[in-house]
């Protein structure tokens, strides 16, 4: 789900404030993620993200930094998250 896509239903700035949260999150995901995933579980995963970017958009005015923080929680806390692909 490419957040681009999003630009019909956003303004521009609110779309790049989302890519740079998403950027931001999955450059701290990544780098806690331990052992190697499969390309599917990373698609996932990158896919999640996306969409607690988009949902936390929704709550979240603040700058990008906060947007990541705020999705990243969401991915942690969701069940499918816990269950699919562990963080380690």
């Amino acid at each position: 789900m490419p957040l681009r896509d999003y630009e019909a239903f956003s303004n521009p700035d609110e779309v790049g404030r989302m890519m740079s949260a998403f950027d931001s999150a999955w450059q701290k995901l990544a780098a806690s993620l331990g052992a190697a995933k499969s390309e599917k579980e990373i698609q996932t995963l990158r896919t999640k993200l996306a969409e607690c970017i988009v949902i936390s958009a929704l709550d979240i005015s603040d700058g990008p930094e906060d947007l990541a923080d705020e999705a990243l929680r969401c991915l942690h806390d969701s069940h499918l998250m816990n269950h699919d692909i562990p963080i380690t």
